[in-house]
């Protein structure tokens, strides 16, 4: 699916909008990932969405132009949602991917007795991303069901101890 959609609007519309360009955005874009799931679709590159004001749309109109992107160096879009809604950018790890575990020398650090020093390893593979448990005490859960090593699909719970991320593939 397009990655990279751009809206552009006249400025006299954009003055009689309710919210900021910002909100805008970002409904559109978490339409643009409903849309995506409900189509069982991905995205080659990470999800942008931008709302222009410009004068070369015509009044009372909305323009869009969308374009397939894709990621830097091959590696596939997708995020690590914190339980607190922090996002981490997969995508900037590069081919080697992230650690996660208790140690201070982890890429993702998880403060949680019950997860291992170093648990599991979010690595970029040719079908996405991929999890695998590093031989951990408690184990790898996604969506709830112990695994070694599993490729991760849009809105898939990784828990690691009492820890539990939401990976998202834009």
């Amino acid at each position: 699916m397009p990655n990279e959609i751009e809206v552009r609007i006249h400025p006299d519309d954009a003055d009689s909008l309710s919210g900021g360009m910002s909100e805008i955005e970002h409904d559109l874009l978490v339409m643009a990932r409903t849309q995506a799931r409900e189509q069982d679709c991905g995205f080659d590159g990470p999800l942008v969405v931008t709302v222009t004001a410009t004068r070369e749309a015509h009044r009372g109109t909305i323009e869009v132009f969308a374009t397939a992107e894709h990621s830097i160096a091959g590696v596939p879009p997708g995020t690590l949602i914190y339980p607190d809604g922090y996002r981490y950018d997969l995508a900037e790890t590069g081919t080697e991917g992230v650690v996660l575990g208790r140690d201070s020398g982890s890429g993702i650090v998880i403060d949680d007795e019950r997860a291992s020093r170093q648990h599991a390893h979010v690595r970029p593979s040719a079908r996405g991303w991929i999890v695998e448990d590093l031989g951990s005490t408690n184990g790898t859960r996604v969506n709830g069901f112990r695994t070694m090593a599993q490729l991760l699909i849009d809105g898939d719970l990784i828990t690691i101890g009492a820890t539990t991320f939401t990976f998202d593939a834009s």
